[in-house]
């Protein structure tokens, strides 16, 4: 499994779900909480969730958006702050918008060429690179593990 970033001795080991959502005519839907960087939509798991029910629940927390998951992109582990991720990303599509979301948190709407660019976190950049390949656009800027 790919690793991003310095596995950080003794700290939380924390899985979570991230949905990569692709609009045609809109790109790619980000998130910014609290005046933060940019991220892709999601969080932890939750007990008794997998990965699937926690991407949905995290998207609509986070954005007001129903999604369902297409597919799964990948797996990797990222050591953020206190935190070693395990982070599971999900290629998912819209089924309705415009419901309640977390106040602190704004949907954006980017080209996935300039948002995977604009992304804060390794992870993050890896999975819409992936993403992006196999669908057959050019993802060569793609995030880089740590080695």
């Amino acid at each position: 499994m790919l690793q991003f970033g310095e596995p950080i001795p003794g700290a939380r080991r924390r899985p979570g779900a991230y949905g990569i959502i692709h609009d045609p005519s809109r790109g790619l839907a980000l998130v910014t909480a609290g005046g933060g960087g940019l991220h892709v939509p999601g969080g932890g798991i939750e007990a008794g969730e997998d990965d699937r029910d926690a991407v949905v629940r995290e998207v609509a927390e986070e954005t007001g958006l129903t999604v369902e998951v297409i597919e799964r992109i990948g797996v990797v582990r990222q050591a953020i702050g206190h935190l070693n991720k395990v982070s599971h990303y999900l290629w998912c599509r819209v089924l309705t918008e415009g419901g309640p979301h977390e106040p602190d948190h704004e949907l954006l709407w980017h080209p996935w060429e300039d948002a995977a660019r604009s992304l804060e976190l390794g992870a993050d950049r890896w999975a819409i690179a992936t993403w992006a390949k196999a669908r057959g656009y050019d993802a060569s800027w793609r995030g880089r593990p740590h080695a």
